[in-house]
C-alpha cells in the first residue's frame, strides 16, 4: 500500500520486508529519496495511514498483530523551528523512525483510517474486529467491536463521528 501525507510532501509504502520507506523530495538533487522506518516491525506491513492533520505522523498496522505509530518528522521538509512542526497530541515531535505509540489486536490488521481531526484512529482487524484508538487525552484509549461477519477490508471516516467499512 502507498499513501501521500495531506501536504503532498512526501509519501510512504508499506512492505514484506519489515520496514517502511518513507520518500520525501529533495529538491538539490532533483530526486526523491527515502529513509526507512525499521524499529519494532517484525513482519509484512500490510496498511499505512498518515495523520490527517500533517505528515509527521504515520500508522502501520502488520501481520504481527500490532498497530503501531512512528514519527515521520524531517527537518528538510518540516522545518527545524518549533513554531513549524506539529507535535502528535500532547507530545513533541520525536526524531524520524521512533515509535510514538503500540496498540494490539488479536489478528493482523487489514485498514486503518484516522478521524478528520487526527484524534481518533480506527483499525481493522482480520478477526472480524474494528478498534478506535482514542488519543484525544493523550494517551490513548482503545474500544473494540467485534462483528460476526467476515473482517472489514477497508475503512474511510465520512464524519468526526463516522466511518465506513467496506469488506468480503
Amino acid at each position: 500500500q502507498v499513501k501521500w501525507d495531506s501536504d503532498g510532501l512526501r509519501f510512504a509504502v508499506g512492505s514484506g520486508a519489515k520496514c517502511v520507506p518513507v520518500c520525501q523530495y529533495d529538491a538539490d538533487g532533483d530526486w526523491w529519496v527515502s529513509k526507512m522506518i525499521k524499529k519494532k516491525i517484525k513482519s509484512t506491513v500490510i496498511c499505512i495511514a498518515f495523520h490527517p492533520t500533517n505528515g509527521q505522523v504515520l500508522a502501520t498496522g502488520c501481520a504481527d498483530f500490532k498497530c503501531r505509530l512512528y514519527s515521520t518528522y524531517s527537518a528538510d521538509v518540516d522545518g527545524s523551528d518549533a513554531s513549524d512542526v506539529v507535535s502528535f497530541p500532547f507530545r513533541r515531535p520525536v526524531e524520524f523512525g521512533e515509535v510514538y505509540a503500540e496498540l494490539s489486536a488479536s489478528s493482523w490488521i487489514n485498514a486503518m483510517a484516522w478521524s478528520p481531526s487526527g484524534t481518533t484512529l480506527a483499525y481493522a482487524s482480520h478477526d472480524s474486529a474494528i478498534h478506535f484508538a482514542d488519543f484525544s487525552s493523550g494517551a490513548a484509549v482503545v474500544q473494540t467491536i467485534k462483528f460476526a461477519e467476515l473482517p472489514l477490508r477497508s475503512l474511510i471516516f465520512v464524519a468526526e463521528k463516522a466511518i465506513i467499512g467496506g469488506g468480503h
